[in-house]
């Protein structure tokens, strides 16, 4: 019997790596054949630090791939591709073969200076937007760059390159190519409207250090449905893989594709339990909401490269996977995040899935509303709707009746709280009759999803399988297939959560005001940190 093709899928986030084995059916879709996770930590400083050992994510990869390898059967799988996705708008220096510092995180927000003082170079937010597509503030990736430049010269002078994702990294690794996909690019403030080019304007017009230091060090921007390289010896091209298992799959080419970045590979996946929703009836939405350590609302629509309006309104535009379209997104610093602080904070350190159910548990065993405590979910500042660096996490309505159930269920309510302020200043959602398609992490809670149908006052619909990461199947698409999501004979693959007969509406009112009225606070706190 003839080995099937396999594709690897990579997705390489902020708090693990997973990898896939796919195969293409003859009906066109997609069997996941095997999956692994390899879990890390990031490193928390002050003044809004978060950063991370760029090579634990390939070490993590490499742990990762050996698990998945080991479920599968070299004479009847033969892995063909390995395509690579993860987390975004990192900043990584790089010499000939280390990264040279710890990797700055999308949600470090140290820059608020450098972003002041761009805006006011630029004359404005909206006119740098106008010419990159988006201005994320201190978390964008120029502004991160001028503080690198100021503070970290002597790493500038020995870097080769700079490279602004988690797979980016790892692809760089496995082949040594610096690059850069055009969903990522376009989250950096670096490249122009269209992401197809590194924006020249940005380095003439900005502060000298762009154009002295890090005009030189840009990845080359790369399509994602061409192979980076090829690693001719197959599995076993790759550095601290056990040579002897890469040896049973023998020395098959195996092409390396720098995927595009996790927003690209989840919107990617997400249509796919879209199509499936629809298969099974009722109406859904063109939106969709991500829980993962970061969380988005997003959707699809044909592109526009004039529509740079996603500096003031908190809504960015950014290159989809495939030409032609875009993806309209509102993000969040921190969604499941949060979950991870409440849980570490009740002393569950375990990270298992058994202690994620617990804490679903003890979050559904208390009534809606928590007993009046509030949570603002934002330990590490905030993107959208309003960009804010100072905001931090915060409960409110603490009192000698607070349990921890309460605690627990506070959260959950906050970060829903927070997706429908998105939802509202973005205009997202329309119809209440419109079902919304959420994935990530956080569809796993039958709890949360409960919350966000009701507090978002319309159905929320979930993949069944959602142990399957979403991003490392879009990842996988990307070479499996270019063809819209079609699930017209998928059965029994979607579960619906319908609102709760409970109104949520003026706790979200005293959530807002809250939020209002910590602003002050949150500005004088960080002079004191």
């Amino acid at each position: 019997m003839k080995a099937k093709r396999v594709a690897v899928a990579v997705d390489v986030g902020s708090r693990s790596t997973k990898v896939a084995a796919v195969c293409r059916q003859e009906d066109g879709s997609e069997q996941v054949l095997a999956t692994a996770q390899s879990e890390y930590e990031a490193q928390h400083g002050a003044r809004g630090m978060v950063k991370q050992d760029a090579e634990t994510w390939y070490t993590a990869f490499v742990d990762a791939l050996e698990q998945v390898l080991r479920k599968l059967d070299p004479a009847l799988h033969r892995v063909s591709e390995i395509v690579l996705s993860g987390q975004m708008q990192c900043v990584v220096c790089v010499d000939g073969g280390r990264p040279l510092m710890p990797a700055i995180l999308y949600s470090d927000t140290r820059a608020t200076e450098e972003a002041a003082e761009l805006t006011k170079i630029f004359g404005g937010a909206d006119k740098i937007a106008a010419l990159t597509g988006n201005f994320k503030g201190a978390a964008s990736c120029m502004a991160k760059a001028l503080w690198l430049s100021r503070r970290k010269a002597a790493v500038l002078t020995i870097a080769r390159h700079v490279l602004f994702g988690a797979h980016s990294f790892v692809a760089w690794r496995l082949t040594g190519r610096a690059a850069c996909d055009r969903t990522t690019a376009q989250t950096t403030s670096f490249s122009n409207k269209n992401a197809d080019a590194w924006c020249a304007d940005i380095f003439e017009q900005g502060p000298r250090e762009l154009a002295g230091d890090w005009k030189r060090l840009m990845p080359d921007l790369v399509a994602v449905n061409e192979p980076l390289a090829t690693l001719e010896k197959g599995l076993m091209g790759i550095s601290g893989l056990d040579s002897t298992l890469a040896a049973t799959f023998g020395a098959t080419p195996v092409a390396i594709y720098h995927g595009p970045g996790d927003l690209g590979t989840t919107t990617l996946g997400a249509a796919t339990v879209r199509a499936r929703a629809e298969a099974e009836g009722g109406r859904v939405s063109k939106n969709y909401i991500y829980i993962g350590t970061s969380g988005w609302i997003a959707r699809c629509e044909p592109d526009n490269a004039n529509a740079a309006e996603g500096a003031n309104d908190g809504v960015f535009r950014i290159a989809h996977p495939r030409s032609g379209m875009q993806i309209v997104a509102s993000p969040m610093t921190t969604c499941g995040g949060n979950v991870e602080w409440i849980r570490a904070m009740l002393r569950d350190p375990s990270g298992d899935n058994t202690a994620y159910a617990k804490l679903d548990a003890l979050a559904g065993s208390c009534d809606p509303g928590a007993n009046g405590v509030l949570y603002l979910p934002h330990p590490n500042g905030e993107r959208a709707p309003l960009q804010n660096p100072h905001a931090r996490a915060a409960m409110v309505g603490i009192s000698g009746e607070t349990t921890q159930a309460h605690l627990a269920r506070a959260v959950l309510e906050g970060v829903a709280f927070h997706l429908r302020w998105l939802a509202e200043a973005g205009h997202m959602f329309a119809d209440a009759d419109e079902a919304v398609v959420v994935v990530g992490g956080g569809a796993r809670s039958t709890v949360w999803c409960q919350i966000l149908a009701t507090v978002l006052g319309r159905p929320v619909v979930v993949n069944k399988t959602e142990s399957i990461d979403t991003a490392v199947l879009g990842a996988a698409s990307c070479v499996t297939t270019d063809e819209e999501p079609s699930a017209a004979a998928a059965k029994d693959l979607v579960k619906r959560f319908e609102p709760e007969d409970f109104s949520y509406s003026a706790l979200y009112t005293a959530w807002r005001a809250v939020y209002d009225a910590l602003q002050g606070p949150y500005a004088e706190l960080q002079k004191v940190a």
